[in-house]
């Protein structure tokens, strides 16, 4: 017999070799996995541990979070890895606290009074419950966010997927995520503005308000965010020839990591410009995580 089921040699049980190649799967350290992966794997690996450092630093969340959060099809292999890489571990759940919180509502909710008692108590109930859904229907007829007034790579249906990556890798879609830099400069909301560009939007717009107003405001933040993705566009316009062929969502996505001068500086040079910010994202790898196709 052979296969699954064949048996083991010498004395060994079927039940004991089974365990024993149960052991060898699950036993296997992320220095024996990065080794067993191809160059290109073990390059993809690093990008991912550092995305998922990105969404720790800017949401405050643990490794293991923000794997599940970025690449929830990754198998357990890859996280092992990426855990390693970032020192860190897989969330343990405190089942003892989060029984404890279960007992504790548990004990609140027998304490309140039946239904029919608070009703009977509350004569305006009727007439509350009026004036709430009027609020309630005026809420849900507001519109949530102004649209978009710009196109990712000139198709609409791209644009809002897009912005979507984009918040996704600057802020791990939090509008009150805040990084400070190393020379104390902040950077705030779904994208991270500093002030400087901050500025650059009061002053093509008129509006003052600042950073703590701006990370409060979120539909000031989707008019910044849409004026500043559109506000790019003129910049990869005017380098002409030297961006033909050069994917234009990469593009704004290196202007937004490294401003419209770096974004022209990386295209004349042909990537040779490629500085890294302090959490060591370069140009390039903005470039390729954004164009239109990339993974």
């Amino acid at each position: 017999m052979t296969g699954f089921m064949s048996r083991p040699t010498g004395n060994q049980s079927i039940l004991e070799d089974l365990r024993s190649r149960l052991s060898l799967n699950v036993s296997r350290d992320a220095e024996t996995l990065i080794a067993s992966m191809p160059e290109e794997q073990q390059n993809a690996i690093l990008t991912m541990a550092k995305e998922a450092n990105r969404a720790m630093l800017f949401s405050r969340i643990s490794a293991a979070q923000a794997i599940t959060r970025l690449y929830p099809n990754a198998d357990i292999d890859k996280r092992k890895v990426i855990l390693a890489l970032l020192n860190a571990e897989e969330d343990r759940p405190d089942f003892a606290a989060q029984d404890a919180a279960m007992d504790r509502a548990y004990a609140q909710w027998e304490r309140l009074k039946p239904l029919e008692e608070l009703l009977a108590e509350t004569p305006s109930f009727r007439s509350t419950r009026s004036r709430t859904n009027s609020q309630t229907d005026a809420l849900i007829s507001r519109p949530q966010c102004p649209t978009p007034t710009y196109t990712s790579n000139d198709k609409n249906d791209d644009a809002s997927s897009f912005m979507a990556a984009l918040t996704t890798s600057e802020s791990g879609g939090r509008a009150d995520a805040e990084y400070t830099t190393r020379d104390g400069r902040r950077h705030v909301g779904l994208l991270q503005f500093s002030d400087a560009r901050l500025q650059d939007y009061r002053n093509a717009t008129g509006e003052t308000f600042t950073q703590d107003q701006f990370i409060q405001d979120a539909e000031l933040q989707a008019r910044v965010s849409q004026w500043h993705i559109a506000s790019i566009d003129p910049a990869i316009d005017a380098l002409g020839e030297a961006a033909a062929g050069l994917d234009r969502d990469g593009l704004r996505a290196v202007a937004h990591l490294g401003g419209e001068a770096g974004m022209r500086r990386f295209v004349r040079t042909n990537g040779g410009y490629n500085p890294s910010d302090e959490l060591g994202t370069s140009l390039s790898d903005y470039y390729a995580r954004f164009s239109s196709g990339a993974s």
